[in-house]
């Protein structure tokens, strides 16, 4: 299934930048491959609004490597949704636990520790 944001790379012929692995193999592809960081690295600045995607662009604006912030970026979604994850786990263990009625019978100094 291809998402909206490949679908729009598709169109604009710059998908070779969301596709991480890609490298251009002839002197021609290498130069177009430019052209398509550059465009691309303007679509990100401007369209990056968090504090994650500010960072990432300013950290490549020397080499204008789209492709970089692209896969820097996809790595810190996946990451940031496990984080997510297992916090919203531990947030909905913390609110739900009981002393006394529940399943804990350590006592309550340690429940509270716990």
């Amino acid at each position: 299934m291809v998402s909206f944001s490949q679908a729009q790379a598709l169109a604009h012929d710059v998908s070779e930048i969301l596709d991480t692995s890609y490298k251009p193999s002839t002197k021609q592809e290498t130069e177009l491959f430019k052209e398509k960081q550059k465009y691309m690295f303007s679509v990100l600045k401007k369209n990056l609004k968090t504090d994650t995607g500010k960072t990432l662009v300013r950290s490549h604006i020397n080499h204008h490597d789209a492709q970089k912030i692209f896969k820097e970026l996809s790595i810190y979604a996946f990451i940031y949704s496990k984080v997510s994850l297992n916090s919203s786990t531990k947030l909905s263990y913390i609110t739900c636990a009981r002393l006394g009625d529940g399943p804990w019978k350590n006592g309550t100094r340690a429940f509270i520790l716990h």
